[in-house]
């Protein structure tokens, strides 16, 4: 009987014990209160924090991509529980916006490790690519699709040498319409767009080559490489004049002597391809 109660007497003791030397944190996770920028360097994402723990907490991170992390421990409380922080960098770029990274907390007291999970936010310039599609009226529509966060606000659109007033203005539609092609409308198209981190531009040539539309897309960066253009043939549905239409997509740069020298060269070069192929 009196060994029962001893052991009964062991049990409760230890159980008070194993309470008061393990207490489980409160974790959360706390945002940067700037958003990173994508291609400016390192900068702090978040901090995940494991506060008034007994022992202290082990935090890692999940993540799908590098990144880098420093982690403190404040001194103990009179109740002997600490806090535990640990700060995740990383350098941005726009293709890590809207992956989830995790926070996993792991301590005696849990059952299980507990992931604390957020969705990044990535500010980053646009990229802009003009398309074109074909309407009912034979007509040319030009559309401006920029990938940007936050959001691109408004597009400008432009032609070389051009006065029309529907140019040169910013509009909220991103659409362009074209009426058949005709000598006066041979130029070059530009379409600009910006949001709060920066802004790009896009350009696309149209020109009429006798029987032949040609619709060239033209990329120009310093360099104005041509390695990486690719073509697209298709026909118009009202005739027989075969459209093609080499598409690409960077910021314009360059300046208007080199701009114009590529096209006529490239455009010079699809015209013999398309009387002679």
């Amino acid at each position: 009987m009196q060994c029962s109660l001893w052991a009964e007497t062991l049990m409760v003791l230890g159980s008070l014990i194993l309470g008061a030397v393990s207490v489980a944190p409160t974790d959360i996770i706390e945002l940067s209160p700037h958003i990173p920028v994508a291609n400016r360097g390192e900068s702090t994402i978040a901090t995940c924090l494991a506060k008034n723990a007994k022992p202290a907490t082990s935090i890692n991170w999940e993540s799908p991509f590098y990144f880098s992390f420093t982690q403190s421990t404040t001194p103990p409380a009179p109740d002997g529980t600490v806090n535990v922080s640990s700060t995740r960098r990383l350098s941005p770029t726009r293709e890590m916006n809207g992956q989830y990274v995790y926070c996993v907390v792991e301590h005696p007291a849990l059952k299980t490790p507990e992931r604390l999970g957020y969705q990044l936010n990535i500010h980053y310039v646009p990229s802009v690519a003009i398309t074109i599609v074909k309407t009912d009226q034979d007509n040319l529509q030009l559309k401006c699709n920029a990938d940007a966060n936050p959001p691109s606000i408004g597009f400008r659109w432009t032609r070389m040498n051009d006065t029309n007033p529907i140019f040169n203005k910013v509009q909220d539609d991103s659409i362009l319409k074209v009426p058949i092609l005709t000598s006066d409308n041979n130029r070059l198209y530009m379409c600009e767009t910006s949001n709060i981190i920066g802004s790009a531009k896009s350009s696309i040539y149209l020109h009429q080559c006798k029987y032949v539309l040609l619709s060239k897309l033209v990329p120009l960066p310093h360099s104005l490489p041509i390695a990486y253009k690719f073509v697209l043939r298709k026909y118009l549905s009202t005739s027989l004049l075969k459209v093609v239409i080499k598409l690409a997509s960077t910021t314009l740069s360059g300046n208007a002597f080199q701009i114009q020298t590529t096209i006529a060269s490239s455009l010079s070069f699809l015209c013999n391809i398309c009387f002679h192929g």
